[in-house]
């Protein structure tokens, strides 16, 4: 049954795969929103 709970609108199977990927993604954009704007 847990692969059809969805998590962010991707079934579990596909979310483990894209974990990494995505969080590097968050990684990226978070680090975007730190730096300062000159």
């Amino acid at each position: 049954m847990s692969n059809l709970v969805l998590y962010g609108g991707i079934p579990i199977q596909d979310a483990e795969r894209l974990t990494e990927s995505y969080a590097f993604f968050l990684l990226e954009k978070l680090e975007e929103k730190l730096k300062p704007k000159r």
